[in-house]
Order: C-alpha cells, then sequence, then structure tokens
C-alpha cells in the first residue's frame, strides 16, 4: 500500500489535481460464542483508519493540502456497516455475508466517524434498548450477588458469588456497548445502510456507495466470505448522493436503463429528495495493477478548491470516465434548452441536447 505523501506525488506527476482518499475505516471480523458473543470470540483485525487514528489521520491529508498548494486533497474512508454470519464451524462450514458491501464517505468531523453505526465496533452509549437491558440487568445481578453472599444461605451458599460472577461476565460482554445490529441473527437487509446513510447526512457529510456492480468471495479454511453484487441498493435507499459507477471491470450500474436511470426517473417522479450521481473509483492501493489515473472523475468548476469542488459534486457538474492516453472522452459541455448539467429542467415539446466535447479514440483499445 502506498503513503497518503506517495500518492499525491503519482497522481501530481499525472496531472491530476482532485484526489479523493478512501482508506478502509475499519476492518475487524469477530465470531462469537453465544450467549457471551462479544467476550469469547475469535477476531481478525488489519491495519485501518481507526487504527491508525482517525484524528492522526485527517491532520496528515490537512497537511498534505498546506504543502501542496496547487492540488485538492479530501480525506475519505470506506466502511462496511454490516455482516452476518451463517452455518456452525463445529457442525461443517461457517459463512460470512457481505463483508465487502461499502459506501464511500467523507466529509465529517473527527468525533462524528468515531461514532460512525458499524458492526463489530464498540461504544461507550447503548446503540439499542437490548444492550441497554442487558447492562442494567448485569448490575443488578452482580449487586444482588455481593447481597446474597453476605447473607450465607446455608441450602445455597454459593448463590451469591454465582449470580455475581455471571454478573460480572455480562457486564464486560456487553460493556463498552456492542453496535445497534449483531451478526448472529441472519440478513437485516437495507436497515444498517439506511441508517449509516442518515447518521452521515444528518451531520453533513456526503457518502457514496463504493462498487455495487462488483462481487467478492474468499475461502478461508471452514470459512467462507461471500458478498454478492448488490445494485440492488441503489434503488432500495434513499438520501445517499450517489454511487461508484465505473469500477475496474464493471459499469454496470449506469448503463441505459439500469439503476441510475430508474433512480433519476424517481427523482422526477417526486419519489426521491434528490438525484444521484455516478463517480470513478480507480481501486489504487498498490496491490492491484491499476494505474492512478486509469478511472477519472471529472469537476466542472470555475475554481480549484475544496468549496467550489463539493458544490460541483452536490449538484452533479461533473462526470466519471474510464482514461489512457490513447482512449478517452474528454466532455466540454452538456446542456438542455437552456440548463446546464445538473440542473433541472421542465422538458416541452422536443428539447435540444447539446453535447461538446473531445474523445481520442483506439480502434484496438476497449473503452
Amino acid at each position: 500500500a502506498y503513503l497518503p505523501l506517495e500518492v499525491v506525488n503519482l497522481a501530481k506527476a499525472r496531472g491530476i489535481k482532485i484526489i479523493f482518499f478512501n482508506d478502509s475505516l475499519f476492518r475487524k471480523v469477530e465470531y462469537g460464542i453465544r450467549p457471551l458473543e462479544n467476550l469469547i470470540k475469535i477476531k481478525k483485525e488489519e491495519p485501518s483508519v481507526f487504527r491508525y487514528g482517525i484524528k492522526k489521520y485527517l491532520k496528515e491529508i490537512e497537511e498534505l493540502n498546506r504543502q501542496y498548494p496547487d492540488m485538492v486533497l479530501f480525506a475519505g474512508v470506506e466502511a462496511y456497516p454490516f455482516y452476518w454470519w451463517e452455518g456452525n464451524p463445529l457442525k461443517g462450514k461457517l459463512f460470512n455475508f457481505d463483508l465487502n458491501k461499502h459506501l464511500f464517505i467523507f466529509g465529517l468531523a473527527a468525533k462524528d466517524y468515531e461514532f460512525l453505526p458499524v458492526i463489530a465496533k464498540r461504544y461507550s452509549l447503548p446503540q439499542n434498548f437490548k444492550s441497554l437491558i442487558l447492562f442494567v440487568i448485569s448490575i443488578l445481578a452482580i449487586f444482588v450477588g455481593i447481597r446474597l453472599s453476605k447473607l450465607r444461605i446455608r441450602r445455597f451458599p454459593y448463590l451469591g458469588y454465582i449470580i455475581f460472577i455471571f454478573g460480572i461476565l455480562f457486564l464486560f460482554n456487553n460493556f463498552p456497548f456492542p453496535s445497534k445490529y449483531d451478526a448472529y441473527h441472519g440478513n437485516k437487509g437495507y436497515k444498517p445502510y439506511q441508517e449509516f446513510i442518515h447518521y452521515v447526512k444528518k451531520r453533513g457529510g456526503f457518502v457514496f456507495w463504493a462498487h455495487p456492480g462488483y462481487g467478492f468471495s474468499r475461502s478461508l479454511g471452514k470459512v467462507d466470505i461471500y458478498t454478492l453484487k448488490y445494485p440492488d441498493v441503489l434503488t432500495n435507499t434513499f438520501n445517499y448522493d450517489g454511487f461508484g459507477g465505473i469500477f475496474p471491470g464493471d459499469t454496470s450500474s449506469c448503463l441505459a436503463g439500469r439503476q441510475w436511470d430508474i433512480i433519476l426517473k424517481e427523482f422526477c417522479l417526486g419519489q426521491r429528495k434528490m438525484p444521484i450521481w455516478i463517480i470513478g473509483e480507480v481501486d489504487f492501493d498498490g496491490t492491484t495493477t491499476a494505474k492512478i489515473d486509469s478511472i477519472q472523475t471529472i469537476f466542472f468548476s470555475k475554481h480549484l478548491d475544496k468549496d467550489s469542488i463539493l458544490e460541483s459534486l452536490r449538484k452533479g457538474r461533473c462526470y466519471a470516465r474510464t482514461y489512457t492516453a490513447d482512449c478517452y472522452v474528454d466532455l466540454e459541455s452538456f446542456s438542455l434548452q437552456d440548463k446546464v448539467m445538473g440542473e433541472s429542467v421542465l422538458v416541452k415539446n422536443k428539447p435540444k441536447l447539446v453535447i461538446k466535447g473531445v474523445a481520442q479514440m483506439n480502434p484496438d483499445a476497449k473503452m
């Protein structure tokens, strides 16, 4: 993997002016033994922004912004709000689902990243009513156990100690408090993701579905990991800003008649509060053959600064493209009647659509 400074220098050498970093927020998977699944468990954790330190990460990108005033750098993260388990490792296979169902977010304060609602993270406050009840019961059990142990009941001399031990075990199992949704009661549908989106938008951040047309599978002995392609989330979740429509090896969700067209039609019919936009994801992390400029998001902006770029992104004045030196499209303008890209227009009669640009086409290259 590349350090942020290395990424900036590589991008600068290629003439790239804007970078959105999307390092992994949290890379932790765990499987616990119920009913003490948060205490007795096997876990695997890899380097992430949480382990590195959110404040440190944001400060590092901000410092790079000062060092490179001719570029605009955004510190974002990629997160999975939920995954779930099925099967039994003692009876056969164990299956993990949706570990790679990702969202890309940026624009939050450090404290808001800390409390993002993601699975396998522990919190200082209860995330649901069940956690609060279990916490209260654990505290009561400890006090009851202490009281009974002092009374020394003849028929059950060790009852107080047993209740006290169970209280301690369940207290440490449920505090710090676990995430709202656990991984042991099946698929929760779109709820964890919609709540994640709501959390980000409520705090003024941007949230995009990442690579919905990309699936993932891996077998690790008795554990199989599956994330099926998830373009369905685009039409079944709301109020997010957009999605990664161009990803290495996949552009399926933004084809004519697919999810993007459906969502834009819903917006025109008043069924959605906001339209969504497509961004490009290059997946440049040093572990693939992807070039840093092979997939790009082009912004129409008068100024090269954060506020102007975010305004263009918010209003859809941008487009995503694949790029090689001998095969690309360079769009100059896109207008319908008197409205430009990202604006709404009431169509009358036969509207005039004007698209201006330059295309460099290599007959032997795939676009």
